[in-house]
């Protein structure tokens, strides 16, 4: 990990924690996206087995957001299907609420994906949509993305 110039913040993870590993590496990845470091993002993500069922899932959905960038859009749709899959494979693993929650985040920014811009019509679906689900991640990005559309 020390390629990139990660800081040396990783000792302040509690040190019992048994995935204190997949918390930094996941933090260090969101760093990197947040400074658009696309390319940071992906040699983190792919340098780390992450363990935890709920970094797995925050991970999917980090990389639907990078391969929402134009330079990564040819593996959208694949990591679109591979999260849907992960989610059915683990829905005795993981509570309902999680799964509904990221089922419908994987939906909509697959909608959103796949909406031309300045479709007002389908724009105004997807945002109430939206606005009608109670738990959604990433949803701030979700509408940044539908209002680049307009």
């Amino acid at each position: 990990m020390n390629k990139l110039n990660m800081p040396k913040n990783k000792y302040k993870i509690v040190p019992e924690y048994e995935h204190k590993e997949d918390v930094y590496s996941y933090l260090m990845a969101q760093i990197r996206f947040k400074e658009g470091k696309y390319d940071e993002v992906l040699i983190i993500l792919n340098q780390t087995v992450f363990s935890d069922m709920y970094t797995k899932m925050d991970v999917r959905r980090m990389r639907m957001k990078l391969y929402y960038a134009p330079e990564y859009i040819q593996l959208f749709e694949d990591m679109v299907n591979s999260f849907r899959s992960f989610l059915s494979e683990n829905e005795n693993n993981i509570p309902a609420e999680h799964i509904q929650a990221n089922r419908d985040f994987t939906n909509i920014c697959n909608r959103i994906h796949d909406t031309l811009r300045r479709d007002k019509k389908r724009i105004k679906s997807i945002e109430e949509k939206i606005a009608n689900i109670q738990v959604l991640p990433e949803k701030t990005w979700l509408l940044e993305k539908l209002n680049a559309l307009k």
